[in-house]
């Protein structure tokens, strides 16, 4: 048993700054050892076993990470510190989270441009149908996220802004990756019931910030 973690926090999010990803999930685990609802070593080791899954699994690593979302900020909402800092460390996980489907998007394209490279032309229509099931995973994480913050920080209109900017962020991007991707997948129909429910959500959270009129 550890008795103090500082250090093993400096690592991790060190190693979480430099995408050193194996390392942070190394160092949070010996976090977890020791307190295994900590909130931080949870969400950020769900983040960096999505960055390092194979492309075939990323989806299940993705919505397991989604189910897991409420409890995790339900620890943080019930942590002792400043209000201050708990809005910083929302920050950060936002940041985090607004960057997944354009990684998703890259993994996509490097693992079928390596099929094609080997002539592997069944394999790049399979990446293919697997990069729409990893997008629609990765849209229901972020708009899962956007939901649990609300939820948490519905009276924290810095953190409100936030998400409706995300919300903005992820449907301007969701409505191009289905008219290029998802609108010809089995996945269609899900992705346009997460598309509408997001667009309906940001309506609502405009009207509550009184960015738009009734």
């Amino acid at each position: 048993m550890v008795t103090d973690l500082t250090n093993y926090y400096i690592l991790a999010r060190r190693a979480m700054h430099d995408e050193n990803y194996k390392d942070a999930i190394r160092f949070y685990e010996t976090v977890l050892l020791n307190n295994p609802n900590d909130w931080e070593a949870r969400f950020y080791t769900y983040y960096a076993q999505a960055e390092l899954a194979d492309f075939s699994d990323l989806d299940d690593r993705l919505n397991v990470f989604a189910d897991a979302l409420y409890n995790i900020f339900s620890v943080l909402v019930q942590t002792d510190m400043p209000d201050d800092w708990r809005t910083e460390h929302v920050l950060q996980c936002t940041r985090y989270m607004t960057t997944l489907p354009l990684k998703i998007t890259i993994k996509s394209c490097e693992a079928r441009r390596e099929a094609i490279i080997m002539r592997a032309y069944e394999l790049s229509e399979l990446y293919q149908g697997n990069f729409c099931r990893n997008l629609l995973a990765c849209y229901r994480l972020c708009y899962t996220y956007c939901d649990v913050i609300e939820f948490y920080f519905d009276n924290n209109d810095a953190l409100l802004k936030e998400i409706l900017d995300l919300r903005i962020f992820l449907g301007k991007n969701h409505v191009e990756n289905h008219k290029s991707e998802l609108a010809d997948s089995p996945y269609a129909d899900d992705s346009i019931a997460y598309s509408t429910k997001n667009i309906n959500k940001s309506n609502a959270l405009a009207k509550k910030l009184n960015f738009i009129n009734d």
